[in-house]
């Protein structure tokens, strides 16, 4: 889904050294929930490929959103996919647009836990709501993701969604289905007709460019150690880190990856390119980061300023960044003193499903429709109240895998705007 550099692996192993996770083999003849009244659903072929892709579009478009998911963008993961049985396309044969709905499941097991781990991404056309799809796709995918966890020998699995630009009655959707909010992720950005402030360097810390070949290992070091007490950060060697940020980068931009430096020691990094996500005409901040010791100094304030205006010498017209932040307050500080402003927020939701001994039944889920069965139904909101916006589901996962928000009694603790961290040093009177 990433296709600007910062990675586009799913699930919490996300930008680390690992051989991946267990994919675990697609469901076959798992027994299908009825469909709703006048749609079919088959899985997705490659001459689908544009159809889906503008059903992304839509989507988008309808709720005010950008477009995350292009046909590139799909094309790559279908290839990444173990065969297209793990999509679903769903479909009105008499009705306009032909093509109502799609899903794409994939369970995995993750590699340091060994849990099982289901992720779903869907897109109802927004002429096709209320008709029960976003219902349907989201019960097959509980289904789908207990049965190839019991084939895996595992009593639970985890369900994650992500929702993007949201709002409460999707989330008591959600909500009412069992999932629970883990994290948020923020889109920011800030405008750069207008010169940003100048830079203040604390006495004795200027700032440079970066010089391949030479300040790898010590730009490194900085990245490693301010997240080194984070409990979601996954060390990645040198060499890895090295060829994600820099020698696999096609944009890799030696005057826009910035570092900070006091007697000749490194002491803060920022790790930047021109081209944002759907945004080339912005400068990406992908990396911020300060030594634990140099924190609440004016350091990273100080990096965030020269980045901007090394973006603005290079015609770029914003900034844009991504930071993930539980409480929705401490971790933008930084940033909201720069002048950024939130443009999207993505929620990301879990729920822990039990797997039923019974072959084929989800434990805490109603029957099917019409389907015999002693369970309680569970009452959820209406769909079309509960998902005005078409189903406003990303890929599970995806962009949270190596992220953190600072602890209420940790406010030196480093933020990662996407793969790692942005440094909210500074503090909120600075």
């Amino acid at each position: 889904m990433r296709q600007d550099g910062r990675g586009d692996g799913r699930g919490p192993w996300r930008g680390c050294a690992y051989d991946g996770p267990t994919m675990m083999p697609p469901t076959t003849a798992l027994p299908l929930r009825p469909v709703p009244a006048g749609f079919t659903v088959r899985p997705a072929t490659l001459p689908d490929l544009a159809r889906v892709a503008q059903l992304f579009e839509v989507a988008a478009d309808h709720r005010g959103g950008r477009v995350r998911v292009r046909e590139d963008d799909l094309r790559f993961r279908w290839l990444a996919l173990d065969r297209l049985d793990e999509t679903m396309l769903v479909e009105h044969p008499d009705g306009a647009p032909h093509l109502a709905a799609y899903a794409e499941f994939q369970v995995e097991l993750d590699p340091f836990t060994g849990e099982a781990v289901a992720h779903i991404e869907a897109r109802v056309h927004p002429a096709w709501t209320g008709h029960g799809l976003a219902t349907f796709l989201l019960g097959h995918a509980e289904e789908r993701a207990c049965s190839a966890a019991r084939a895996a020998g595992r009593t639970t699995v985890a369900l994650y969604l992500t929702v993007v630009d949201g709002d409460e009655r999707t989330r008591s959707f959600l909500a009412a289905r069992g999932f629970e909010p883990v994290r948020h992720l923020l889109d920011l950005r800030l405008d750069l007709h207008a010169a940003p402030p100048a830079p203040a360097w604390p006495p004795g810390v200027r700032g440079r460019a970066f010089r391949r070949g030479h300040d790898e290992a010590a730009a490194w070091q900085v990245h490693q150690a301010a997240f080194a007490n984070v409990g979601t950060h996954l060390p990645i060697p040198l060499d890895d880190w090295v060829e994600e940020r820099v020698d696999r980068d096609p944009l890799f931009d030696e005057g826009l990856f910035l570092l900070a430096e006091h007697d000749d020691e490194v002491i803060g990094i920022a790790v930047c390119r021109s081209g944002a996500l759907g945004s080339p005409e912005d400068g990406w901040i992908r990396d911020l980061a300060v030594l634990p010791s140099w924190r609440r100094k004016g350091v990273g304030m100080a990096l965030l300023r020269t980045a901007l205006e090394a973006f603005r010498r290079r015609g770029l017209t914003g900034a844009a960044l991504e930071v993930d932040d539980v409480t929705l307050e401490g971790a933008v500080a930084l940033y909201r003193r720069a002048g950024m402003r939130i443009t999207h927020r993505t929620d990301l939701f879990r729920r822990i499903l039990p797997v039923d001994a019974t072959e084929g039944a989800v434990a805490g889920l109603p029957p099917p429709d019409g389907a015999d069965g002693d369970a309680a139904p569970v009452e959820v909101p209406d769909e079309s109240a509960a998902l005005a916006d078409p189903l406003p589901l990303d890929l599970l996962g995806a962009g949270f895998g190596d992220v953190t928000e600072p602890a209420d009694d940790e406010p030196d603790a480093p933020d990662e705007p996407d793969d790692d961290g942005v440094d909210d040093d500074e503090p909120p009177d600075a």
